[in-house]
């Protein structure tokens, strides 16, 4: 529908249940409808029910509405023509295609009276071979039971061509009646149904009731039935059991399932029908929904499932006990005569008096116990039934057990009579078997002495190996012989079995055996000796011709590197210097062992070693050659590591001068341009701390030149000399002693000269910050002594001269009484503030010397304070 329309339908239900069924259907119906498609006698029921009719008529009016309406219909006409075809459609032999000669034969109108009034007309007798007739029979039909009015004789329509505007004048009579049939039946239909729809709703509703109340306590019956546990111990009943659970699972739960179904599918139509009609929705009672019957009945399946799996397993547990019980019977009886059996074989008597009745004896006894050891497992099989048949809680499990018990007594005494047997076999084997043993020793004895008589030591060190490999594996036959005489010797003397003269020919045959293997561990011993000697040799030769090409190596690779660059790499260089010297030392390690090796070879006398001893003078010689290479290129990399540190410090030191001359002459611009006494003072601190760094940092000059004596010193001749092994060499971009010597001098004179011209500058500031310290400290006790001279004349004015003119205003009345003491008292004020006033203008006069006194002293800087003294002085 999605696809026909082009417009999106409500999804779909899931579920395959009737309901879901009638539910999506509606849907459909609905989404139809609103479409303005017409749907006459069309319910969901009709379609889920399977009615073809029914089913086939939809889909025409589906086909009619999608397609058929999309043709462009431009006339009345054309509309009554679609409306002929679509009324006579299906009918045999009838084909409407126009309003002429399709209606000749007259089976098209009684296609249309059959159509609506089936009752009326006998469609199957007519026949296209007699038109006049069809066309007689469908006039007097209409006319006399329709009442339509007869407009044509059948003479009028049975002609080559009718006339069109009277047929469509005479079908549209039928289309009118027809159609006004149809509304007067379908109000009347309408009535009738809705009256006996309500009393249907009404009816619905209480059989939902009551089916679902006799459901839901059948439901809780069955779970109560379903949920008991009290299984009986025996398998018939147990399967009874089971019979009546599947007479229950097969019969009664599918009719109340189907039950089920229909009072869902009568709840949703009860539904469907109230809301068709615009009816209060029925809502079932409070434990009457379908959702609770829904929830009892997955309870229902819940207890259902879990009765199942209690039951068949219950029943499976049993069969198994039973079905292990009856194997543990079985196979305890059959148990217990084979255990029988073998006790009466074990107990029978030995009969052997040899070597081979023995041995014979012995794999008898040997198959019987194979054959016993092999059936433990199946003794240990019947104690396992029993022990499950216990843990199961088997009903009659005393006979299991005591049966198991008297299984397991009679095993232990047949194993307890198989190990007395074997006891006695073996102890006569052991007797009959000494004899020959001591044989077959002596035998091989003999063949390995053989082969040990050889003066073979190989022609190179493979072959001493493989000879060494077969000597031990020579030592590993005697070895092997070793222990098998032991043990045969052992066996021999603890026998008490032999007496006579088999005991003097055992004490014979014993000593023999002795001599023998004597004399061939002393061969092996002196032949492994041999091998070992020669293949020291052949070592020694291997690793000195090893040790000479490696020295060789060494001393091409130092030849070819002779100039070392005075750049950043000298570290590396140094260490991989390193590196070669602890290469050398394991080198020399393994030399000196190689060289022992050659000493104990020499002190034993071996033969053939003039090469050995040649190599070795010439691995000795090559050796010394290479450590006095490898001492005199390490000497060349500390003196250009020295050098470059040398270099690198000067750089340092002289960087830090300049730095220092730079901060000074700053330090001195700053104090000359300030005002700020305080800033002076930091500033002659700063510069204070300056002159300490430079004075501690002549001890770094000094290691310096210390450092470029020691350079001199370590650039001798020898560092630059040429040898037959070894050129000319650049050692850091010197040819010679002189060229670093020149070099070394030239980096300390300007060390030096910069060190020099620093102190002097520092000496400089520093004096002339302290001249400007005492300008500023002068120009203070200037403008301080200013201000106390001002302030004292403002004092005369304003208190000694006015008490004087007081003192001398009693003066003019002192004829007065009483007025000449209180003037001595003023007199005395003014005395002791002129006494004070004297002492203090003694020491501002010793102040005003020591100004008068600056001038003289600024006389020797007059360059650097000049400007500062003449800018306050005048203030």
């Amino acid at each position: 529908m999605e696809i026909l329309s082009g417009e999106p339908m409500p999804p779909p239900t899931l579920g395959r249940m009737r309901i879901h069924c009638l539910e999506n259907v509606d849907k459909s119906l609905y989404f139809l409808s609103s479409l303005n498609v017409h749907l006459e006698n069309v319910g969901a029921h009709d379609i889920v029910d399977g009615n073809a009719r029914i089913t086939l008529g939809l889909l025409w009016t589906i086909i009619l509405r999608f397609q058929i309406q999309d043709i462009a219909i431009s006339t009345t006409t054309d509309a009554l023509l679609l409306w002929c075809q679509m009324k006579t459609a299906g009918y045999p032999n009838v084909d409407v295609q126009n309003f002429t000669t399709s209606w000749r034969d007259g089976l098209a109108f009684n296609a249309l009276i059959h159509k609506h009034r089936p009752d009326l007309i006998n469609f199957s007798a007519l026949s296209p071979h007699t038109p006049l007739q069809n066309l007689e029979s469908a006039f007097i039909v209409a006319e006399k039971r329709l009442g339509i009015t007869r407009l044509f004789d059948p003479e009028d329509i049975y002609v080559e061509n009718p006339d069109e505007k009277s047929i469509i004048t005479y079908v549209v009579t039928y289309y009118h009646y027809f159609s006004k049939i149809k509304a007067e039946t379908v109000h009347a239909r309408r009535v009738t149904n809705f009256l006996h729809y309500l009393q249907d709703v009404h009816d619905q509703a209480c059989l939902y009731e009551k089916d679902t109340s006799a459901l839901l306590a059948w439901i809780r019956q069955k779970i109560a039935w379903l949920d008991s546990r009290d299984f009986p111990p025996r398998v018939a009943d147990l399967q009874q059991l089971l019979v009546e659970f599947n007479d229950y699972r097969l019969k009664e739960k599918p009719d109340k399932f189907f039950e089920k179904g229909n009072i869902e599918i009568s709840l949703f139509t009860l539904q469907t029908k109230m809301r068709a009609v615009n009816m209060r929705v029925y809502k079932p009672t409070n434990g009457l929904q379908v959702a609770q019957v829904n929830s009892a009945w997955q309870r229902l399946e819940k207890s259902e499932h879990a009765r199942e799996l209690a039951l068949r397993d219950e029943l499976v547990l049993q069969r198994r006990l039973e079905h292990l019980y009856n194997r543990f019977q079985r196979k305890a009886k059959l148990r217990e005569a084979w255990i029988l059996d073998n006790q009466k074989l074990l107990q029978q008597p030995d009969y052997a008096e040899d070597l081979l009745m023995v041995e014979a004896a012995l794999k008898k006894h040997e198959a019987l116990e194979t054959d016993v050891c092999s059936y433990a497992d199946r003794i240990q099989t019947v104690g396992q039934i029993a022990d499950e048949l216990d843990r199961s809680n088997f009903y009659n499990i005393k006979e299991v057990l005591a049966t198991r018990d008297h299984i397991e007594k009679l095993w232990a005494r047949l194993l307890n009579l198989m190990r007395e047997r074997f006891g006695r076999l073996d102890a006569k084997h052991s007797y009959f078997k000494q004899f020959s043993e001591l044989d077959h020793l002596s035998t091989i004895i003999s063949s390995l002495q053989k082969q040990l008589d050889t003066d073979d030591c190989g022609a190179h060190l493979s072959a001493v190996e493989e000879l060494l490999q077969r000597h031990e594996l020579l030592e590993t036959d005697i070895r092997s012989i070793h222990r098998s005489m032991s043990q045969s010797l052992r066996l021999l003397e603890g026998d008490t079995y032999i007496t006579g003269s088999a005991a003097e020919l055992g004490k014979q045959r014993e000593q023999a055996v002795r001599d023998a293997y004597s004399r061939l561990v002393a061969s092996a011993e002196a032949r492994r000796y041999a091998l070992e000697l020669s293949k020291a040799r052949w070592e020694v030769f291997a690793e000195l011709d090893e040790q000479h090409y490696y020295i060789r190596e060494r001393l091409d690779y130092m030849r070819k590197v002779r100039e070392i660059p005075n750049n950043g790499f000298v570290d590396g260089l140094f260490r991989r210097h390193r590196a070669l010297e602890i290469e050398l030392e394991n080198r020399r390690i393994a030399l000196n062992l190689t060289f022992e090796k050659a000493s104990f070879l020499a002190d034993q006398k071996f033969p053939e070693l003039e090469p050995v001893v040649d190599r070795v003078m010439e691995v000795k010689e090559a050796w010394e050659e290479l450590i006095e290479e490898t001492v005199a290129r390490k000497k060349t990399l500390m003196f250009v590591r020295d050098y470059q540190y040398f270099l690198v410090s000067c750089d340092d030191t002289e960087s830090w001068i300049r730095e220092k001359l730079e901060l000074s002459a700053s330090v001195l611009q700053r104090g000359v341009q300030n005002d700020s006494l305080s800033l002076i003072e930091c500033l002659l601190k700063r510069h204070q701390e300056t002159i300490a760094a430079v004075e501690s940092f002549a001890s770094v000059v000094d290691q310096l030149k210390s450092s470029g004596e020691d350079l001199i010193d370590q650039a001798d001749d020898q560092l630059f000399a040429v040898t037959g092994s070894r050129p000319s060499q650049i050692v850091a971009g010197c040819e010679s002693r002189e060229q670093v010597k020149t070099s070394v001098d030239q980096k300390l004179q300007l060390i030096g000269d910069l060190y020099k011209e620093l102190t002097e500058e520092i000496c400089h500031t520093q004096t002339a910050l302290l001249d400007v310290l005492s300008l500023h400290q002068l120009f203070r006790m200037a403008s301080g002594t200013y201000n106390w001279i001002t302030e004292k004349r403002e004092y005369l004015r304003a208190h000694v001269i006015e008490e004087l003119q007081d003192v001398h205003t009693l003066a003019l009345q002192g004829e007065q009484p009483g007025y000449w003491s209180l003037m001595q008292e003023k007199m005395e004020v003014v005395k002791r503030r002129f006494v004070m006033l004297q002492m203090q203008m003694s020491k501002t006069a010793e102040q005003v010397s020591k100004l008068r006194v600056f001038p003289v002293l600024f006389s020797v800087n007059c360059s650097i304070s000049d400007r500062l003294y003449r800018k306050h002085y005048n203030e």
